[in-house]
């Protein structure tokens, strides 16, 4: 996740507080980006616990190697998730996927490759926001939900798929994989502050992007930003998403 630091550690201590560590000596972290959710993770671990991370992004695995160079218990590397997952059966205690299957067009051969590599019992802590469920505090309503209907059909260049639906179907997806038994947990980002160090302003700039993909228009664009720090020197802007957290266990 990337997350402006203190929105990142809040949630990033809410979803270590969902894992069971105590068993935990070997854990996977896919889509590990540079790999901050790993590190913050190995402080609730056991010294020896082995921490694997794998992401697509090769930039991203060099810096969270780098970022660990002196700490053996880490590992990281590329891998392309839609050709299955590197290691073998019974390999991992727990498995942790943030915002990952919202990405992935075979979202349930990832699950039963998770599936695969857990040992009997392993935990699985799967999490996704919802971003058909984000909210604006805006003047126009309409043109809110223009602008969010056009983030959502926007696909990037390294999605396999986009799926802003993926929070709520976490559950359903879950029960009809028959693999795992669990519950759903939910975490709610909010924003009273529309600033570049927060994630709401970081979602409207991302937004920006769709102009020249045809999404929105620049002045569409440029009139929503501007009302936000209007509203935000008013004390009147408010934005929220929800995180949708399946905690769950493999089923033998």
């Amino acid at each position: 996740m990337n997350l402006p630091t203190d929105q990142h550690g809040a949630i990033r201590e809410y979803l270590s507080s969902l894992i069971d560590c105590t068993p935990v000596r070997a854990l996977l972290d896919i889509g590990c980006g540079e790999g901050v959710d790993l590190r913050a993770l190995s402080e609730h671990l056991s010294p020896d616990a082995r921490l694997v991370g794998i992401d697509p992004s090769p930039a991203a695995v060099e810096t969270a190697k780098l970022a660990t160079r002196d700490d053996p218990r880490f590992l990281f590397n590329t891998a392309d998730l839609a050709e299955g997952l590197p290691f073998r059966e019974h390999t991992f205690d727990a498995v942790l996927a943030v915002n990952v299957l919202e990405s992935l067009r075979d979202k349930h051969a990832l699950l039963r490759e998770i599936h695969r590599i857990l040992v009997p019992g392993g935990q699985l802590l799967c999490a996704n926001f919802d971003w058909d469920l984000q909210a604006f505090v805006g003047e126009d309503p309409v043109l809110v939900r223009k602008l969010l209907q056009g983030y959502q059909e926007w696909q990037q260049c390294w999605r396999e798929g986009s799926d802003p639906w993926m929070g709520r179907r976490l559950w359903h997806m879950m029960q009809q994989s028959a693999l795992f038994t669990g519950r759903i947990e939910t975490y709610v980002l909010v924003d009273t502050e529309y600033l570049p160090t927060r994630f709401g302003y970081d979602q409207v700039h991302a937004m920006e992007q769709l102009i020249t993909h045809g999404h929105i228009r620049a002045e569409d664009f440029e009139r929503f930003d501007g009302e936000l720090e209007q509203l935000s020197a008013r004390n009147a802007y408010l934005y929220a998403i929800p995180l949708f957290i399946y905690v769950g266990k493999r089923k033998d």
